[in-house]
């Protein structure tokens, strides 16, 4: 315990509120005069009213006041003391005219470090911890002191406004000779965020106008472009103190049907590209479920350095759809979560927020019968071909010209055969080679899926789930009817699969079809035509000839 005169009291509120960081300010109505009778015992209070802004949302937040220097008055002499057990982090001790004294920096380093000794279960000189309501909490305290002011909870997605000091009463920073009895101060906190979009719409819906970023329809072997966008926090030196270090982690975990492309793993902030083994570690692996997990790790002296604090950190990357991508309507995600200390009182914790995309597969199944038969027949052997529509507004002749979109595949002995992994759009179904002893179909088979979008009209196609549209030749099908019907399997992890009914009739081969034999015929016929034309022509001329011969 120490006596001060009441000037060093008022030199060392003065410098308080002149020290304290910009993000805070003194306001208030309730007002007296600087004189050498402080009113101890007047009411005060102190309201919190975090800074808001793009992206930044504080509610949720929580704050909480201990009381680090307590100030009575005794016989006309001021008195001081540190209460709640806080000792100067450091060597030597709490100096009052120091204390007032130290710039913005230095104040903000003293409340990381008072922050360090904060103990809920021992410090009973506090104002309790009040949540956020309609942007602000407030106390009112007839204790006056200096306060150390934590943020005590925080949603997460969002970083803690770091520790600050503030005096009550505190003298007006506009006129030093009053007090200023109702405070308030407006910390700051920042958004850490978190957003995982498709970059770039690979294999996209061939009637999407433009590409929404956040969910897309693919077909196997397209490539898939990520970028994953967060904030890197302001971590302060308190965070480093005693060789610990803040975790600041990103954990990507693709589904099965996505194969990750480990060389285009790329992490950069700003215009700088970080550094794998300096800046940042990463390990591959793979779960239970065969889906590939990559975790990405800050260093510490990444962290450390203030140039980095406030920036977006973004992590880019690739994967490639494969043969395992699944049908389903809840699609193939590839979702990302990140881990991050938040509260230097407790290094071993941390927040963590997800976010995630989906990508959407679908399939096309041949069913094969004989549609004479008195029952569906199934038939083997026949041979399809797949086109897709590319540009939009591309005739059928023009598709079916080009290379086919999936080679010609064959029936099995149920008369079926799969093509998997599409993308949405229109495919023809052109039937190459027809069961031996049947006719050969004459037109390809036009099939359209469309995705559900909640777009409206003109706008880009926003790809809500898996569920879609079907329409096999211009008519609309559904999960209704059976074989021989065309109709959207309803099977697990095949919803996203049309069933096209294909029937052949029996009979020959059809002109032009299969071989040669109809070539010969005709080459004989032209010939045989050739031949007559011409005997008939030596005919009328040798007939002329007698007729002028006899005149």
């Amino acid at each position: 315990m120490r006596k001060n005169r009441f000037c060093t009291f008022t030199l060392i509120s003065a410098l308080m509120i002149a020290a304290l960081p910009a993000s805070l300010a003194a306001a208030g109505s309730n007002t007296d005069a600087a004189q050498d009778s402080l009113p101890v015992h007047k009411e005060m209070t102190l309201t919190i009213t975090p800074q808001s802004g793009e992206s930044y949302n504080p509610e949720g937040s929580a704050y909480t006041a201990y009381r680090v220097m307590s100030f009575t008055q005794n016989d006309g002499s001021w008195n001081w003391d540190i209460v709640n057990g806080f000792v100067y982090p450091g060597q030597g001790s709490f100096n009052p005219d120091a204390f007032g004294a130290y710039p913005a920096a230095k104040l903000q380093t003293l409340a990381d470090q008072l922050a360090l000794q904060v103990d809920d279960d021992s410090m009973t000189d506090k104002l309790e911890e009040k949540p956020l309501s309609g942007g602000s909490c407030s106390w009112t305290t007839q204790n006056a002191g200096i306060y150390l002011v934590l943020e005590t909870a925080t949603k997460p997605g969002n970083f803690p406004a770091a520790p600050f000091l503030v005096s009550l009463p505190c003298t007006d920073s506009t006129a030093l000779d009053r007090w200023i009895y109702d405070v308030t101060a407006s910390p700051k906190g920042s958004p850490v965020g978190l957003q995982k979009v498709i970059h770039e719409a690979k294999g996209a819906y061939s009637n999407t106008l433009s590409y929404d970023g956040k969910k897309d329809t693919v077909a196997n072997g397209d490539t898939v472009q990520y970028t994953i966008t967060t904030k890197i926090p302001a971590y302060t030196e308190v965070y480093f103190q005693d060789g610990k270090n803040p975790t600041f982690r990103l954990i990507d975990t693709m589904a099965k049907g996505l194969t990750l492309q480990p060389s285009t793993i790329r992490l950069s902030a700003g215009t700088d590209t970080l550094t794998l083994g300096t800046d940042y570690t990463q390990d591959i692996a793979t779960d239970d479920n065969g889906c590939t997990v990559l975790t990405v790790n800050l260093s510490g002296s990444y962290l450390q350095n203030q140039e980095h604090h406030n920036t977006d950190l973004v992590l880019a990357l690739n994967a490639t759809v494969n043969e395992k991508v699944s049908l389903a309507a809840d699609g193939n995600e590839n979702k990302v979560q990140l881990q991050y200390s938040y509260d230097p009182l407790k290094p071993d914790e941390t927040k963590e927020i997800n976010d995630n995309t989906k990508v959407y597969s679908f399939g096309i199944e041949v069913e094969k019968f004989d549609r004479d038969a008195g029952s569906v027949q199934k038939l083997a052997g026949a041979q399809f071909a797949l086109y897709k529509e590319a540009p939009v507004g591309s005739s059928a002749a023009q598709m079916l010209a080009q290379e086919p979109f999936r080679q010609a595949q064959v029936t099995d002995e149920n008369g079926l055969l799969d093509f998997t992994g599409l993308d949405a759009g229109t495919y023809y179904l052109k039937e190459v080679k027809a069961p031996s002893g049947y006719s050969l179909m004459m037109n390809p088979i036009k099939i359209e899926i469309i995705p559900d979008s909640a777009a409206e009209e003109g706008q880009p196609q926003v790809i809500n789930s898996g569920s879609f549209t079907a329409r096999v030749n211009g008519t609309q099908i559904s999960t209704e009817g059976g074989e021989g019907t065309s109709r959207i399997l309803q099977a697990a992890d095949r919803e996203g699969t049309v069933i096209v009914a294909a029937a052949n009739h029996k009979g020959i081969t059809l002109p032009l079809t299969g071989g040669s034999g109809i070539i010969v015929i005709l080459i004989t016929a032209a010939a045989g035509m050739a031949l007559m034309v011409l005997l008939f022509v030596r005919e009328s001329g040798q007939g002329r000839k007698n007729s002028r011969e006899q005149v």
